[in-house]
This record gives C-alpha cells, structure tokens and sequence, in this order.
C-alpha cells in the first residue's frame, strides 16, 4: 500500500513538470526553426545581390573589351592609307 502511495505522488508530482518541459521544448524548436529559416532568407538574398553584381559587372567588362577591341581594330586599307599620319590626338598640337 506504501508503494502504490508513492507512486501516486511521483506521478502526481512529475506530470506538471513533463507537460511544462514539453510545451517549452515544442516552443523552444518552432522559435529556433523560424529564425533559422531567417538566416537561411537573409543569406540567399546576400548572394543573389552578390551573383547579380559579379554578372553585372563581368557583362560591362565584356562590352568595355569588346568595343574597345572593335573601335582599336582598323582595316588594312585604312592603315595604308593613314601611316604616316599622327594620331588624332596630336593633331591639336
């Protein structure tokens, strides 16, 4: 009889405490979860801006080389005709 006493108040004595600690342990994990899922928003946008540069930037490289290569570029013809020339920029002198 002693026994099952005891049992009865443990009992009575650690369910309080169990549903508390499950209910803060349910809470605790859907709060770390959220910010978690934060983080992981924050840092995708940080690279996607970070991608978004490196491609605006590697395009604006590609046209800076591309027209420069184009405009330095001249036909035989106009080297020909031109060689003894100075260069447009020395004109003004």
């Amino acid at each position: 009889m002693a026994v099952k006493m005891t049992l009865a108040m443990v009992a009575t004595a650690l369910a309080p405490m169990l549903i508390t600690a499950y209910y803060n342990l349910s809470a605790t994990q859907a709060h770390i979860a959220a910010v978690e899922l934060r983080n992981l928003e924050q840092l995708a946008q940080s690279t996607a801006g970070r991608l978004s540069q490196l491609l605006g930037d590697s395009r604006n490289l590609a046209d800076y080389v591309g027209t420069d290569t184009i405009s330095s570029a001249t036909s035989p013809s106009d080297a020909q005709q031109h060689q003894g020339d100075p260069p447009p920029s020395w004109k003004a002198w």
